[in-house]
Order: C-alpha cells, then structure tokens, then sequence
C-alpha cells in the first residue's frame, strides 16, 4: 500500500478537516498516510509552520492548505502513475 505524509499541529482545527479529507479520499484509492506533528522537530515547524495542513508524497509533491478532494484525487493519480 502506498503511504503519505500529512504534517499537522497541535489544535489545529485545519488540520481536523484535512484529515477527514485525506481519509476519505485515501480510503477509495488504496492509499494510506502518516500523521506527523510538526511540533516534535523545530526543523519541521520551521518548514511547514505557517503551510500547516500539508500533504507529501513519496515523490516530493507537496500541497499546503487549502486543498480540496479534486486535488487530492489528482495527485493520488499522478503518484499512481509515477510508481507503477
């Protein structure tokens, strides 16, 4: 199964919302992902603070908030392709 990245923080109601929809999209592709805090490492926090929700793909796509499931769909099909 393919794996993601969704970097949050903490009380991050963004992120909440993310995350219902890398899951829901996610679910119907054979995708999963990894929920990291940007919190635990002052590298992350310096990278995504301000981008927080982002998702990141093992070929290096990255998309900051806002996103939206069209987007999300997209990227899953261009990863898919990349990895066949």
């Amino acid at each position: 199964m393919n794996k993601a990245l969704l970097y949050v923080g903490t009380a991050c109601h963004l992120c909440d919302y993310a995350r219902e929809l890398v899951e829901a999209v996610f679910s119907n592709n054979e995708w999963t992902f990894i929920e990291v805090n940007i919190n635990s490492s002052e590298v992350l926090r310096e990278k995504y603070g301000e981008f927080i929700p982002v998702i990141s793909f093992p070929s290096g796509a990255e998309k900051g908030w806002p996103f939206t499931k069209n987007q999300l769909t997209k990227m899953l099909t261009e990863e898919n392709k990349l990895f066949q």
